[in-house]
């Protein structure tokens, strides 16, 4: 399943219109869910039919879809027991003050928590992206969720509340600038992932731009270099053509593209990998490079026939480059290099 099912609105709406159908339905004071046993019902019913997800769910599964239903059918059975006139004992525990407080944060600290975990994982766990699936210890990860709680209950406080009291952008003029600012921020950021709007050309340079940034916007920009480990394919060949793997600094990936066209003519794929990182390296395993026994279980997964090895050889030899000739030597780099 592709990632916009999980993470933008159309696929979500039908969850969002839930809450919204139960709000229209059921307005308060007007209609009510029936106090006793249906309310407890309906309230226990639903309460299990969000926990129990929680537990039995597993990695894999398709989310959303089906698999969806249960607890966004069970929070809406939650809200139309919580209408009942005399509410049963799981609404009651659910309106205390600390549940009341955990869901005026629930939302920022949905936004918080899942960044921290994944940046307490690629600085402090796995900073080079070598393991596959990288985890922090237990007592690390419960601090990461006390801290995003904190950050959930701050930007509560000093972002949501003022906005929303109109003590921060209370001028509408200001509200609205603030918004356009961020409109025009989301659409710059996304033509500059794209190499610019490709339509403003016509149909024949078009095809040609669509080409040239393919590889950009499969792999991230050459530039930036991928992380250690990390391999992307840049050209597809015929599946019993073999594959060739580049590799290198910052001049590998110069000539990415060319290469491409080369091995795409003779029906052979192109991976790369440690890009902006030397091809070679002495005195021992360089940082921004995956381990020896990943890249070899790679080329032959890849069924990779040729490895090409791109470098300025003559910064390495001289020991400018980290990792150089007399780097290892324990010479250090030239004065002033």
């Amino acid at each position: 399943m592709p990632p916009s099912t999980f993470y933008l609105l159309p696929a979500r709406a039908w969850e969002f219109l839930a809450g919204a159908l139960v709000a229209v339905t059921l307005p308060a004071g007007r209609r009510r869910c029936p106090s006793g046993s249906v309310a407890a019902l309906t309230a226990w019913a639903g309460l299990a039919a969000i926990l129990v997800p929680m537990i039995v769910y597993r990695e894999g599964m398709i989310f959303p879809g089906t698999a969806a239903l249960p607890p966004v059918l069970g929070a809406a059975a939650v809200l139309i027991a919580g209408t009942a006139a005399r509410p049963p004992l799981a609404i009651r525990l659910l309106s205390t003050r600390p549940m009341v407080w955990l869901g005026l944060v629930s939302y920022g600290f949905y936004l918080w928590h899942w960044p921290l975990l994944v940046f307490q994982n690629q600085l402090l766990v796995d900073p080079l992206g070598i393991r596959p699936t990288p985890d922090a210890p237990v007592l690390e990860r419960i601090l990461a969720v006390l801290v995003a709680l904190f950050l959930a209950w701050a930007s509560y406080r000093y972002v949501e509340l003022p906005i929303r009291r109109r003590h921060l952008l209370a001028r509408r003029r200001t509200l609205v600038a603030a918004m356009a600012m961020a409109v025009c921020a989301m659409i710059g950021y996304g033509v500059a992932g794209e190499a610019g709007w490709l339509r403003r050309f016509p149909a024949a340079e078009d095809r040609y731009l669509v080409q040239e940034t393919a590889p950009t916007n499969r792999c991230g920009h050459w530039l930036n270099g991928l992380i250690g480990g990390d391999f992307c394919r840049i050209a597809d060949g015929r599946p019993e053509g073999g594959g060739v793997l580049l590799m290198g600094d910052s001049h590998a990936g110069m000539v990415a593209r060319v290469l491409a066209d080369v091995v795409r003519r003779h029906g052979l794929s192109l991976d790369v990998t440690r890009l902006k990182c030397p091809a070679i390296g002495f005195g021992g395993q360089l940082p921004c490079a995956p381990g020896d026994r990943v890249l070899a279980d790679e080329i032959r997964r890849r069924d990779i026939r040729l490895v090409v090895l791109v470098g300025c050889w003559d910064r390495i030899v001289e020991g400018t480059e980290p990792g150089g000739v007399d780097a290892a030597l324990g010479f250090g780099a030239p004065a002033g290099g």
